[in-house]
């Protein structure tokens, strides 16, 4: 079973031995490519360097690149002018949506917004094989934010080895290097000494 939002990236990602290989990316049209993505270090740096100008005043908000902003009016509505609406997938903690999930994962589920705020639908339990998957990613999210907090590089390192895109131990260390010097302005100062 997959979620009812269909084959793409976003789903793959969960699944990179039965996605992330040719003849799915061809039968399925998922992109392996992320240039241009906001997961592009490229694009990351145009996109912050458009806020920061529009924090400061240099360029008017409506400088900005058009993107999802439709979505996030539409919430807007919903929760300011008491529209209700409801949106196949949006961001919220678990706390008993998904029974036979960790209760304090944040999970993208179905919901209802209106001026009373978000009301997620209960979605019960996920058949076995997919609560396996999901349960083992936010225990890879669990260990992360302690990597992240206590600046532990062997946590993050099992971490990204828990993730099915990442296939050595050398690739991992390659990938947290390459990460903590991308975000170095925003890691904290502990994860460069020694």
């Amino acid at each position: 079973m997959l979620p009812s939002v269909g084959i793409g990236h976003h789903v793959s990602e969960f699944f990179p031995s039965l996605f992330m290989h040719e003849e799915a990316v061809e039968k399925y049209r998922i992109p392996l490519d992320l240039k241009g993505t906001i997961y592009d270090y490229g694009v990351r740096d145009r996109v912050l360097k458009a806020i920061r100008d529009v924090i400061s005043g240099e360029k008017a908000v409506d400088s900005l690149e058009e993107g999802e902003e439709a979505t996030a009016i539409t919430l807007i509505e919903a929760m300011v002018l008491g529209k209700k609406t409801i949106f196949p997938g949006i961001n919220v903690p678990n706390d008993g949506i998904i029974t036979n999930l960790q209760s304090w994962g944040t999970l993208e589920v179905p919901a209802l917004v209106d001026s009373l705020g978000v009301h997620p639908f209960s979605l019960g339990q996920l058949p076995r094989g997919v609560a396996a998957v999901l349960a083992e990613r936010l225990n890879q999210y669990e260990l992360e934010i302690e990597a992240a907090l206590s600046g532990e590089r062997g946590l993050a390192l099992q971490s990204l080895l828990m993730d099915g895109y990442v296939r050595s131990v050398e690739v991992a260390e390659e990938l947290l290097n390459e990460v903590l010097e991308a975000e170095r302005e925003w890691v904290p100062s502990y994860w460069f000494k020694g």
